[in-house]
């Protein structure tokens, strides 16, 4: 919600609100009560106690508030924007930081929130237009996006978005893969799963290549999250990293692509996710997958 706002923000040469994670979780708990009582309204005093409460400084804040029939966030925005009272909180140009959810009542709709801030002291954030997709502003890895599109290797999720928070699944990786690669046409079908799917050319390239075996039982598995202990493997092979000399993180000792993941840390490619850990099970979302595969490959 907030990257669609920053959109419009950005049309209306204005710089982005960030989003703030304390400040997404307190958009949620409003649309959790609108929701819970199926009223739209608002309760600014309510909220400068959350604030309080929170530990959030601010010197401005604004709420807009919404019930619809279904989720989607391009008819909530538009919304908003095509109402002058919403509009003025959407394109405040005082706003620094921002957050947004919706929540399903008892009812089947639709009830979301968003609440926008200029904390004390905030700056609002450097304007940092990507030059490909729209929903990428404030990514921390957006260098890494833009690199992954001006190599060709990805065009985004579609409607001119790239979609950085949402999982990467094992058909896509394929795909990602064969283009950073520059694999070969396959000359077989190697799995019994993925006769549906749009990658499954790609699929048969990286298992030709021996970047990938599928999950077991001659099947791939196409619709699956990527998991990073899965990354590491799949990164492992198709760069022929040496072996590790050390054990890098204290959480993978379970795994079965642990020497992958050691080899990976090795040659740079990852740090792990903090605290000496991989995270190994996690799911790997796009942005995170951008900047594995720029690491990787540039």
């Amino acid at each position: 919600m907030v990257s669609v706002v920053n959109r419009y923000r950005s049309d209306a040469g204005l710089g982005p609100v960030a989003l703030h994670g304390v400040i997404d979780a307190l958009a949620q708990e409003r649309s959790d009560e609108i929701a819970a009582a199926q009223v739209i309204g608002h309760d600014f005093e309510a909220l400068k106690v959350r604030f309080a409460q929170l530990g959030i400084c601010w010197s401005a804040f604004g709420e807009i508030v919404l019930r619809a029939g279904s989720v989607d966030y391009e008819s909530f925005i538009l919304r908003w924007y095509n109402s002058p009272m919403h509009n003025a909180q959407m394109l405040g140009a005082a706003y620094t930081h921002a957050g947004g959810s919706w929540t399903q009542g008892s009812d089947g709709r639709i009830y979301a929130a968003m609440i926008f801030v200029d904390l004390c002291g905030e700056s609002p954030p450097p304007w940092q237009p990507s030059a490909t997709f729209y929903d990428t502003v404030g990514s921390p890895f957006l260098a890494d996006i833009e690199w992954l599109a001006a190599a060709g290797i990805s065009n985004g999720c579609g409607g001119g978005a790239f979609c950085p928070a949402s999982p990467v699944s094992r058909e896509q990786m394929a795909s990602f893969l064969t283009r950073a690669v520059g694999l070969p046409a396959p000359s077989t079908d190697y799995f019994w799963d993925d006769g549906a799917s749009a990658h499954q050319d790609d699929i048969n390239r990286v298992a030709q290549a021996g970047i990938a075996n599928g999950c077991g039982g001659g099947a791939f598995c196409p619709g699956n999250t990527v998991s990073r202990e899965q990354m590491a493997s799949f990164l492992s092979r198709a760069l022929g990293l040496p072996a590790p000399s050390g054990d890098y993180f204290w959480d993978d000792s379970g795994s079965v692509h642990e020497d992958a993941i050691n080899r990976l840390a090795e040659a740079g490619i990852t740090t792990g996710c903090a605290g000496g850990q991989y995270c190994p099970s996690s799911g790997v979302t796009r942005e995170q997958m951008a900047a594995f595969l720029h690491r990787a490959f540039d």
